[in-house]
């Protein structure tokens, strides 16, 4: 029986390191935006976050996210993006 490498990957907010299914992936779609992605089907650039409020309100900070994907993000793309992730998570109240 052959051993399994776990899969993980480092939180661009925290630095933590975390298995890739405990994170929450950020990848640059074709149109030039970003997509949350909940599998993997998309191959190339991609970021992840954990899943904690404190992570996604850091989520813009230093540049972090740009450099991760290599993608000019607009201030309202990441101000979207943190809000729809906040909801989902159920850390913003409406």
């Amino acid at each position: 029986m052959s051993a399994h490498k776990a899969r993980l990957r480092t939180c661009i907010s925290c630095r933590a390191k975390s298995h890739q299914n405990q994170l929450i992936r950020l990848a640059a779609a074709e149109s030039g935006g970003i997509q949350v992605l909940t599998k993997s089907p998309l191959r190339g650039r991609s970021a992840y976050v954990c899943a904690r409020s404190t992570c996604i309100d850091t989520l813009g900070t230093r540049g972090r996210l740009e450099r991760a994907l290599r993608l000019r993000v607009l201030p309202t793309t990441l101000t979207q993006l943190v809000n729809e992730l906040q909801e989902c998570f159920g850390f913003k109240t409406k």
